[in-house]
């Protein structure tokens, strides 16, 4: 099985924009994959402590019931997501 971090170092370059939380989850729901600014939004030391835990255990149950769902419409309906800023 081919892992996400063989084909190159992805989270590093997401590494260089402070404000941008980027993250992938497996079908578990589980973390497998972030950078600098999602471990600091969690006020984690390092990338690696996000790794294998799921919103439950990141978020308050309200948000975390959210975040599920969405992942959900994600993971097994291939739905897009996209949240726009003004």
């Amino acid at each position: 099985m081919v892992q996400l971090r063989d084909h190159g170092n992805i989270e590093t370059m997401f590494d260089i924009l402070p404000d941008i939380y980027f993250y992938i989850k497996d079908k578990n729901y589980q973390f497998v994959l972030s950078n600098a600014a999602t471990s600091r939004l969690f006020n984690l030391k390092k990338k690696s402590d996000v790794i294998g835990k799921t919103e439950y255990e990141l978020f308050p149950k309200k948000i975390a019931d959210a975040i599920r769902h969405d992942d959900f419409r994600v993971i097994y309906h291939a739905e897009s997501i996209v949240t726009e800023l003004s």
